[in-house]
């Protein structure tokens, strides 16, 4: 199986544990799952939102060591996959001139490439950080723009983890949580949202190439087993595996991630 350009979807799975994005998941005595938040939960997160509020006053981006990108394959693994001949789908753009890598300031650079210097670059560069936590807040709570500061175990964040997490999203240029809701260039910001199944099926029938790009998509908050149902973005092929608690045939979604840096865009695409 060809993994998407830019991170696997079941891998983009598996590493969400490590992150903290996923919202509380009860089982019932029948064995149901149930994915409302409790009430003590919404406390918490009350409480961790707060506290994460006060955190970024003065935060500094962690984001302070680089990888080489000529290391990690053609450029879409980093900067998104842009179907070509298509300039845009609805509210979404594919044909910006990108800034060049040899033009990048060093905080674009940290911006787009870079991690903390203990942390693993595979998931805390900025798109694909981003990548997961658009996917695993669209599964657990229909979030097509991520909440930065949704998370589920505030009751048990230490100051220093919460301190951690949120360097991570911290924008080397502008010094701030980096944005995501931002349509129109916004320097050291972005536009994160997740195309929708039935918007999915628009696209690949205007760029059929999107469904050689991504062969396979999986939403399933699974378990230690693996991933439900994988299903090809057209429909014309499904692979069933062990299904988790969290079972069933999820309809395909894909991320879109624009970044902008200090005058231009840096990162524009699919992941």
């Amino acid at each position: 199986m060809k993994l998407p350009a830019i991170i696997g979807v079941s891998t983009l799975l598996v590493l969400l544990s490590a992150f903290l994005l996923l919202p509380a998941v009860s089982v019932s005595e029948e064995g149901g799952t149930n994915l409302m938040p409790t009430e003590s939960f919404s406390r918490d997160l009350a409480a961790y939102r707060a506290a994460a509020t006060a955190m970024l006053n003065g935060l500094k981006s962690s984001r302070n060591s680089l990888i080489n990108p000529d290391e990690w394959g053609p450029p879409m693994r980093m900067r998104g996959f842009r179907p070509k001949g298509l300039s845009s789908f609805n509210d979404l753009t594919f044909n910006d001139v990108l800034v060049s890598d040899t033009e990048l300031t060093v905080n674009e650079r940290l911006l787009i490439y870079g991690f903390a210097t203990t942390a693993d670059p595979a998931v805390t560069m900025m798109p694909r950080l981003l990548a997961i936590q658009a996917y695993s807040q669209y599964g657990f709570a229909g979030h097509t723009t991520p909440d930065l500061l949704w998370s589920q175990n505030a009751s048990s964040y230490s100051l220093e983890r919460l301190k951690k997490e949120m360097a991570l999203v911290v924008s080397p240029v502008t010094g701030k949580l980096i944005e995501l809701n931002h349509k129109e260039f916004s320097a050291g910001n972005a536009y994160v949202r997740v195309i929708t199944p039935d918007e999915v099926k628009a696209l690949v029938a205007k760029a059929p190439e999107v469904d050689e790009w991504w062969n396979y998509s999986v939403l399933s908050g699974g378990t230690n087993d693996p991933p439900d149902s994988r299903i090809s973005l057209t429909g014309k092929e499904v692979l069933n595996v062990k299904p988790g608690k969290l079972s069933g045939v999820h309809q395909p979604v894909i991320v879109y991630i624009r970044i902008y840096g200090e005058k231009g865009v840096l990162v524009e695409g699919l992941f």
